[in-house]
């Protein structure tokens, strides 16, 4: 984040975080915040989060804990548009999932993003390289992808549906999208 940022917090229920322009990003103040009781919630961890938590307990702290909000990003914007054009991948007949047809999606996702967050096409055209080379780059996350599954083997049984389990230290375990291996007929 660029630019100081000030906390102030005398209760968690009374906490403010700004930015040095005065910006403010998080605000926790009473009247902010409903101080109705609620009922407990048992902690929870996503794939995510604990890749979060395994390469920096700080990030997974802001963005798990003090739920901070992220600033729009390239890296962010690339990762909605492979999230995207793995989703519309999977519509297509299996042996259509291809590396080529993947890529072929990247453009018509990014363009599909841009209609719901316009703001986006300034940020990527000042990446290095220009909009170019950060549609290559999601090509690049795509072969990756490939690298370690073959989407042609895999059926989606739902997308976006949560699964859920609890260890028996009472933490929860959750996934969005389950899949199925189909055999042969």
């Amino acid at each position: 984040m660029v630019g100081a940022m000030t906390t102030t917090a005398d209760h968690p229920v009374h906490s403010r975080v700004e930015h040095d322009a005065g910006e403010l990003l998080v605000d926790r103040t009473a009247a902010a915040v409903d101080c109705s009781p609620e009922l407990p919630v048992a902690p929870s961890l996503s794939p995510s989060r604990a890749t979060d938590f395994m390469t920096c307990p700080l990030l997974f702290r802001f963005r798990t804990i003090d739920r901070l909000p992220e600033r729009p990003s390239a890296q962010a914007a690339r990762g909605t548009v492979v999230h995207a054009v793995l989703e519309r991948l999977f519509d297509l007949p299996r042996p259509e999932r291809t590396l080529a047809a993947a890529v072929a999606l990247v453009e018509p996702q990014w363009l599909t993003l841009l209609e719901s967050q316009p703001e986006l096409a300034e940020l990527v055209a000042g990446e290095p390289g220009g909009v170019g080379d950060w549609l290559n780059s999601a090509g690049e996350l795509l072969a990756g992808y490939f690298q370690l599954e073959d989407p042609s083997r895999l059926e989606p049984v739902e997308r976006e549906h949560f699964v859920e389990t609890t260890l028996s230290t009472g933490l929860r375990l959750h996934l969005d999208s389950p899949w199925s291996i189909p055999t042969a007929a």
